[in-house]
């Protein structure tokens, strides 16, 4: 699609856009309601709009245990946003993300440590990237499009909750050594 100009693949999306935020919206719900069914409630705030959604949690340490220093002051988000972060890589599609975003001082942060590298290693092999967008965040993607094989929206906002809920109970369960 050219940017530069207005084009037929435009208009056509253009009107497509009442109908998506109208499905976006549903689907956001239906997550939403496996996440908020398992996991801590969020923090108040967070944004519903069209094409940059999120949510942000508090993180939740495994049963019996405490969250190590290093997590502390960091946060669980969840959204969906343009996948313009991941640069030359990008789809210029919208993207759905979970994981960690990291606002400890770069001295906590557990990214930042040459005693976690092989730590981050194994995030990265179980699916989630280091990216850097503001703040350091380690998250799982999923594109719209890997949702189209539920025949719902309700299954499909099923299978979102779902992912969301593996991507923070894989991290929380996965503290940082140092």
């Amino acid at each position: 699609m050219d940017p530069g100009r207005l084009t037929a693949e435009h208009a056509f999306i253009a009107d497509a856009l009442p109908s998506a935020a109208t499905a976006y919206a549903a689907l956001w719900e239906v997550a939403e309601g496996v996440i908020f069914n398992e996991w801590l409630k969020p923090r108040p705030g967070g944004m519903r709009q069209i094409m940059n959604m999120y949510r942000v949690f508090d993180l939740k340490p495994p049963d019996g245990q405490s969250l190590a220093e290093t997590w502390r002051g960091n946060f669980l988000e969840w959204g969906m946003r343009p996948d313009d972060f991941l640069g030359a890589e990008s789809r210029q599609a919208l993207v759905f993300y979970a994981g960690l975003t990291i606002t400890s001082s770069p001295k906590q942060d557990p990214l930042l440590s040459a005693g976690n590298r092989g730590w981050l290693a194994t995030l990265e092999g179980n699916g989630f990237r280091h990216v850097v967008s503001y703040y350091p965040r380690i998250w799982r993607l999923l594109y719209v499009d890997e949702l189209l094989t539920q025949p719902s929206l309700e299954e499909q906002g099923q299978q979102l909750g779902r992912w969301v809920l593996a991507a923070f109970t894989s991290l929380c369960a996965a503290q940082p050594p140092s």
